[in-house]
């Protein structure tokens, strides 16, 4: 299902508000990364590209994927040496499904923007190659339903938000995970890192997500 031009203005809003503080990669991503160089990664969800870029820096060869236009217009002029491809990221391309990409990462805000997370899960495998990763580094589900003093903003259990905006629970992101062969190598739930999250130490903040698709 293609995005609606409302979902995608308030994304680009959000985005927009977010983009210096989510600019460079997360700790808890950057210390989980394996030997990049030569490698193909894709990126979902790249906004304007500077988390991107830290990769290439890193000598992998870089695919970026967003439903953004606008956030795509400033990826290009920064990145070159890019593929950079406007599309859903729970649509992909078939020319992405190839099986070809030894990492796709998915960080903050990339679930917002999934319509349904089946597709979502089954496009990572379809860009996978056998043994490849992916790395997953979001914005906890129950923080997104919760304000700055704790109060429930959201249903946990809607499948979007008041704004629009794709809320998966955590069980729907496993099962549809392992629907799609991809083995879960690790799960974990962390309190806010950055600012945007860091305030209450005793709710999930952040979620983190390794997995790798299946060898036949």
């Amino acid at each position: 299902m293609e995005p609606t031009e409302e979902n995608i203005r308030v994304w680009d809003e959000i985005h927009q508000r977010r983009e210096r503080e989510y600019e460079s990669l997360p700790t808890r991503v950057a210390e989980r990364l394996p030997n990049l160089r030569e490698r193909s990664v894709c990126h979902l969800g790249c906004g304007t590209g500077g988390q991107t870029l830290q990769f290439v820096e890193l000598g992998a060869f870089l695919t970026g994927v967003d439903p953004s236009a606008n956030a795509l217009v400033r990826a290009r002029e920064s990145g070159p040496s890019v593929a950079w491809v406007h599309s859903p990221l729970d649509e992909l391309p078939l020319e992405l499904k190839r099986g070809r990409f030894d990492l796709v990462y998915a960080g903050s805000g990339s679930l917002a923007r999934v319509t349904n997370i089946n597709e979502f899960a089954h496009g990572i495998a379809g860009a996978l190659r056998p043994g490849g990763g992916f790395i997953l580094f979001d914005i906890h589900p129950a923080r997104r339903c919760l304000d700055a003093i704790l109060h429930w903003r959201e249903d946990y259990f809607a499948p979007v938000t008041s704004e629009g905006l794709g809320l998966w629970r955590i069980g729907q992101l496993i099962m549809a995970l392992s629907a799609a062969n991809l083995h879960l190598r690790t799960f974990d739930e962390f309190p806010g890192e950055r600012a945007f999250t860091r305030f209450e130490q005793r709710v999930p903040a952040e979620l983190l997500v390794l997995a790798e698709r299946r060898l036949p």
